[in-house]
């Protein structure tokens, strides 16, 4: 259990945490013996071919995905399995919102990624599981920062973070939509947040470059006025 549990989340969490949606659609299931005992650890996998296709454009290659989530789910016949069997429901759902957002659907993804994230923040984690596979609460607030929606989408990501505290997704998506409301003192304190988890990081990912641009640029904003002031 424990062995096809990692198998499938561990490559499904990488790519998602990164971004990679090309690699969540293109993530391969692998052919083991004891695989087929476990239904709905396949459908880690299909979750992540759902939301990586949803997110590249590629809506029938979702809708499929979702649709064999379906068919693991009602494989899913041992009762000591039930957690994974309604999180599956939870993640069919959110995986279905992204595909009414590439639709042109907004009200009806927000409504639906909404309902999603409440039912996953009841629902809880499993003891075999660090976590949801990218908390949904989190995947509202990047669609409100999709949607222009920067208000709704810190709210949803410090709700996130009261949940999930220091994830990097959720700190840097509290920090940008900060940010772009033109909250300064939440901005500035999630990217120093994300400085200190990342401090030994020489990594070139976007999301590192935009933190170390943003504390550059208001440190010596910061020393500017410093400057001024004393000549005043």
């Amino acid at each position: 259990f424990s062995g096809a549990y990692a198998l499938a989340a561990i490559p499904t969490r990488y790519a998602f945490e990164r971004n990679d949606w090309a690699a969540a659609a293109a993530l391969t299931i692998p052919n083991l013996p004891h695989w087929s005992s476990f239904p709905f650890m396949e459908a880690l996998i299909e979750y992540g071919h759902a939301l990586g296709r949803a997110h590249i454009g590629d809506l029938d290659g979702a809708r499929k995905a979702i649709a064999r989530m379906g068919q693991l789910r009602d494989a899913t016949k041992d009762p000591k399995f039930d957690y994974f069997k309604k999180h599956l429901e939870v993640q069919m759902r959110a995986a279905s919102a992204w595909v009414a957002y590439g639709e042109g659907k907004k009200d009806e993804a927000v409504e639906m990624l909404r309902r999603s994230a409440d039912a996953e923040d009841v629902l809880g984690k499993h003891p075999v599981s660090p976590g949801a596979f990218v908390p949904i609460r989190e995947q509202l607030g990047s669609l409100f920062l999709e949607l222009g929606r920067p208000k709704d989408a810190q709210r949803e990501f410090e709700a996130a973070l009261k949940i999930y505290p220091g994830r990097f997704r959720g700190l840097y998506g509290a920090a940008l939509a900060a940010e772009q409301t033109g909250d300064k003192e939440n901005a500035g304190r999630y990217y120093a947040k994300l400085a200190a988890q990342t401090a030994k990081s020489n990594g070139s990912r976007d999301e590192l470059n935009h933190v170390r641009d943003y504390r550059a640029a208001h440190a010596e904003a910061a020393q500017m006025d410093g400057v001024a002031s004393v000549r005043k």
